[in-house]
């Protein structure tokens, strides 16, 4: 049994790299589409068309019920990768040669930029060893916030148990409402490798994308590359920015489809090739059937495309009518699925009629000024965040905020107007490290607020407004989300990494001076960027890889070894912000680190259950996560039992929340209970 488990590992670490294989082979037959676009714009187009091939592959796979089945998926894939090599045959293309030369030069140029600039190499050197440390996480640790759990990967569990994207109405159906792009990305690893240690990458590999982005919009406005090179990197020592770099949440993906969007349509003003376009358009359907959000940056988006359209000449009228097919013809494959379904199921292409009216209240517009007043201020307070500081430093820097900003406010923002939930809003609040909560840190609003006024003048001084349209998209995003949203809640900061990215850019000018004082100012920055980076990754709430234990455990090592260690250990303890450590817990403690209630139910069904079951769920949670039940390999499939008449037949395994402990099934006799949840096992016929 161990050996036959063992190959069929091995087989299908196979099969995701000749899967990832004929991806490739895919992309080089589709190369001819980019001849003379630059490189950084390549790499965000090969984002684009990888992301889009995967969506349609287990987009298809659904049609025909197969979207468990990793030989037919593969199949599908080989089915369009060769769709795109006869193109390129029928339209004699070619393939490019591949040779070294094109890398080598590459390599030359960085290397001459990272020579005339010490500190860049030092921050570069730290931001990768970030980043490794960040991929190392994503593979070690299982997935455990809250939103990933409820909505984006329960979806996941259920579409490969029924093998269709068909709708989970289980325990939370509002999840399975929202755009599917980004869960259809991560469940590509779990059906082809039996596990959902890498669903992390997707928003990794966004946020890469962002940092390329970020760097071709700072050379496009005309910044040095080594300038370009700082502005993009220090995205990735935001707070917020890096543990949304390793979950499976989708707005860091939704900021890389719009951001690359925003990029190819600028890219188009000095190239003139509309394939740009094209991409362009792609983006901005893949961001808008990623999540609901990125419709909010439409006007934004219009704007930019008209100032484009009018800067670039004899660009006839006609040729937008096609692009505007190429766009529909995206929105169709990529933006709308789960629009078709809701409208399917629930008569309203945005999900229940209770999901929709709870977004607009009774006198909604009699009281949007107040309301857009109200929580403007609140998202302001927040975004001169002091996040990635030590608890000792933030309490400080949120008590000299207040005072500051207090009175320059709303009077009103401590009440309970127009809020999401029960949550209060607090001017000395200080929230917790993580996905949900965090904002960007104090780098963020020092180095993009002054940004902001000095690009403004400048362009205006050298009468060069292309760029100042840019700021329409995230502006009109800060209003219009209030007019979307309904109300403030603590959880928004990641709504606005789509601004901020598109915002960074503009940071570029801080480091573009060669003088001494400029020289100064950009070590201060990196050195502060870097403590945050690591302050923030070390002390992660959902992912502590430090804790107190861990610095009382060297303290004790070092005393008996090496004093120094122990000196260092000591005076570093009060800075932690953790009792224990991901180190230390095992997978199940890992998983419901912010659900501690289901930790007991969780490891009930992981130490009974074998990992391929039928498991029926007894509980009155509208909320239950039931993707922890679902095990490492995703093969545990489940259904809601609603009483004892419901059908059991088909199960193997029984669940039983606190309130039904006592029910009887007769079928099924008691294998264990923990913390008044009870497991129940199906009777051996004989």
């Amino acid at each position: 049994m161990k050996s036959y488990y063992i190959r069929s590992i091995n087989l299908d670490i196979f099969l995701f790299f000749l899967f990832l294989a004929v991806i490739v082979l895919l992309c080089f037959s589709l190369s001819f589409l980019l001849t003379g676009i630059p490189k950084a714009q390549k790499g965000i187009i090969w984002f684009l068309i990888i992301s889009a091939d995967v969506i349609l592959v287990l987009e298809i796979a659904s049609l025909f019920q197969v979207f468990d089945k990793p030989l037919i998926l593969f199949v599908i894939q080989c089915s369009l990768t060769l769709l795109s090599v006869l193109l390129n045959k029928i339209l004699k293309a070619g393939f490019p040669k591949v040779t070294g030369f094109q890398l080598r030069k590459s390599i030359i140029i960085l290397l001459q930029t990272l020579k005339t600039n010490r500190m860049l190499v030092i921050f570069c050197i730290f931001v990768f060893l970030n980043l490794f440390l960040l991929a190392v996480c994503i593979v070690r640790f299982p997935q455990n916030i809250t939103d990933s759990l409820y909505n984006h990967l329960s979806r996941i569990g259920y579409w490969i148990q029924q093998g269709s994207l068909r709708h989970y109405f289980a325990f939370n159906n509002v999840g399975m409402t929202y755009p599917y792009n980004n869960s259809l990305m991560m469940a590509l690893p779990i059906i082809l490798l039996k596990t959902d240690r890498f669903v992390g990458f997707v928003q990794y590999f966004a946020g890469l994308v962002c940092v390329l982005s970020c760097y071709s919009v700072s050379r496009m406005i005309g910044f040095r590359r080594s300038s370009s090179l700082f502005a993009a990197l220090l995205l990735l020592t935001y707070p917020i920015i890096i543990y949304e770099s390793i979950t499976a949440q989708n707005d860091l993906l939704t900021a890389a489809f719009i951001v690359s969007s925003f990029t190819l349509l600028l890219s188009y003003i000095s190239s003139k090739q509309r394939l740009l376009i094209i991409f362009s358009l792609l983006g901005l359907s893949l961001a808008i059937g990623t999540k609901q959000y990125a419709i909010i940056f439409l006007p934004g988006y219009v704007v930019l495309y008209i100032c484009v359209y009018l800067a670039a000449k004899n660009n006839p009228l006609k040729k937008n009518i096609v692009l505007g097919g190429f766009f529909i013809i995206f929105l169709l494959l990529f933006g709308t699925y789960s629009n078709i379904q809701n409208l399917i199921n629930y008569g309203n292409p945005f999900g229940a009629k209770s999901l929709t009216q709870s977004v607009l209240t009774k006198n909604y517009f009699e009281v949007l000024p107040a309301r857009i007043v109200i929580n403007s201020s609140r998202y302001l307070l927040q975004f001169i965040g002091c996040e990635g500081l030590p608890p000792q430093l933030s309490t400080s820097c949120v008590e000299l905020r207040t005072r500051i900003l207090k009175p320059l406010l709303a009077k009103n923002v401590e009440e309970t107007k127009f809020l999401y939930t029960t949550i209060p809003f607090r001017f000395q609040q200080e929230y917790l490290y993580n996905a949900e909560s965090a904002w960007f840190g104090p780098l963020s609003w020092i180095l993009i607020l002054p940004s902001l006024v000095y690009v403004m003048i400048l362009s205006i001084k050298k009468r060069q407004f292309l760029y100042l349209v840019l700021l329409i998209a995230p502006i009109s995003f800060f209003f219009l989300i209030q007019v979307i949203a309904n109300g403030w809640e603590p959880y928004q900061g990641r709504f606005f990494i789509t601004a901020v990215v598109i915002l960074q850019p503009f940071t570029a000018w801080l480091f573009d001076s060669k003088k001494y004082f400029s020289k100064i100012i950009t070590s201060v920055i990196c050195s502060v960027a870097i403590f945050i980076m690591i302050y923030s990754t070390l002390n992660n709430a959902s992912l502590p890889l430090t804790s107190k234990r861990m610095m009382v455990d060297l303290e004790r090592w070092g005393e008996m070894n090496i004093k120094v260690l122990q000196k260092v250990a000591y005076k570093l303890k009060p800075y932690i912000m953790a009792e224990k450590d991901v180190w230390s817990m095992n997978r199940v403690e890992v998983l419901t680190i912010g659900e501690s209630a289901y930790y007991s139910p969780t490891m009930l069904v992981d130490k009974n259950v074998p990992i391929i079951s039928r498991i029926g769920i007894m509980s009155d949670s509208y909320d239950l996560p039931d993707y922890l039940f679902r095990g490492e390999k995703v093969l545990r499939s489940f259904q809601r039992i609603t009483s004892v008449e419901s059908d059991t037949i088909n199960l193997d395994y029984l669940l039983l929340a606190p309130n039904y402990k006592n029910m009887n099934f007769p079928d099924f006799s008691v294998v264990d209970q923990s913390n008044e949840w009870v497991l129940l096992q199906r009777k051996k016929s004989y």
